[in-house]
């Protein structure tokens, strides 16, 4: 399930960033307008699903009960940060030149002028919105969300740990996610924060938590609760996806989890690249969409292949970008994890997704 949430949400972000984007969908608007403005408006709720998943992963490696256990949390985000830079960084390099190309090819609207010197750094180092710099491509605004709302997640654990309120975890969860639903998500002046996403991750939290036991009665009553109460105070479609998601996984959770069962391998596929998927299919987009605005913009035909080339094309350079950096630098990183110590067996890399594990111990 979780691998077929993230294959979901990947294609259904390139979809969404098609539809919004460029002169291809302009072309394609007449003969299929509730699908292009259908996407447009609502394909950006997948990311609701992506955090809700990231909680989900995060509660499963760093409190796998429940219950806060001794972590080092600077280690933990610093694993994070890595795990994440590294196809990170190398799209904006690949942003930088598509935008490049984009410009010389046609008068693109949304191809982004060269980045000055900070605005680059503040890129490179996911702080872009945090100090009120352009992004030099779509979608690196999550990236930088996703290490806010997990470093703030290991925080909460290891003070937790810290203080010997280990099993009052789950209730400061809780407590942390009212304050976002309520409060900071409904100030659009926060989206640039973890603060503001940090609602729809707890959520994950709490579906990770799901199960036998008293608190694994309880995770699916919070979530309800939470979900329900955030959306009397003023409803909001994406609380709403995030809820649905997260009670999804609540339920599935207790009825799979010793199932063993795998997805399918396509899904799988498109489950391992979601990450680079996500990354580097807006570049692939601008580029082609320049080609478009030069030599067919108001050729339908011609733009709905054109459309169909950049769909196939970003889940082929996401694969590229999965297979020679992101699976290297996941390697690199869990290598001295996952090593057999002297004194005894192995460490398996827990906070990896599922479908990553096999890459990871196996290259």
């Amino acid at each position: 399930m979780i691998d077929a949430l993230k294959a979901f949400a990947s294609q259904a972000i390139v979809l969404h960033h098609l539809a919004f984007y460029g002169p291809m969908c302009d072309a394609v608007h007449p003969y299929a307008p509730s699908l292009v403005d259908g996407l447009a408006e609502h394909g950006r709720l997948a990311v609701q699903v992506f955090l809700v998943v990231g909680g989900f992963l995060a509660g499963r490696s760093l409190a796998p009960h429940g219950r806060a256990v001794a972590i080092r949390p600077v280690a933990a985000v610093a694993r994070r940060w890595a795990r994440l830079a590294g196809p990170y960084v190398v799209t904006v390099g690949i942003a930088v030149a598509a935008a490049a190309v984009a410009r010389a090819v046609a008068d693109h609207p949304d191809a982004p002028p060269p980045p000055t010197a900070r605005q680059l750094l503040a890129n490179l180092t996911m702080l872009q919105d945090l100090v009120c710099e352009p992004a030099v491509s779509a979608g690196l605004w999550y990236v930088a969300i996703d290490l806010q709302v997990y470093a703030f997640t290991a925080g909460i654990v290891w003070a937790c740990g810290r203080l010997g309120v280990a099993d009052a975890l789950p209730a400061v969860i809780v407590a942390a996610a009212a304050v976002s639903l309520l409060g900071f998500n409904r100030d659009a002046r926060w989206d640039a924060t973890g603060c503001y996403f940090f609602g729809s991750y707890a959520l994950g939290l709490l579906a990770a938590w799901s199960g036998p036991g008293r608190l694994g009665r309880l995770a699916p009553v919070a979530i309800a609760a939470l979900g329900g109460i955030a959306l009397a105070a003023e409803f909001r479609t994406r609380v709403a996806v995030a809820t649905a998601t997260a009670l999804w996984l609540a339920w599935i959770v207790p009825r799979g989890s010793q199932g063993g069962r795998a997805a399918s391998p396509l899904v799988g596929f498109l489950a391992r690249i979601s990450y680079a998927v996500f990354l580097i299919q807006f570049p692939v987009c601008l580029v082609i969409e320049a080609v478009a605005a030069r030599w067919f913009r108001d050729d339908p035909l011609a733009s709905a292949a054109g459309l169909a080339v950049a769909w196939a094309a970003s889940v082929a350079a996401g694969a590229a970008l999965h297979r020679w950096v992101e699976t290297p630098v996941a390697a690199a990183i869990e290598r001295p994890r996952i090593a057999a110590p002297a004194n005894g067996p192995a460490a398996p890399p827990s906070d990896l997704p599922v479908s990553r594990l096999h890459d990871t111990m196996h290259g």
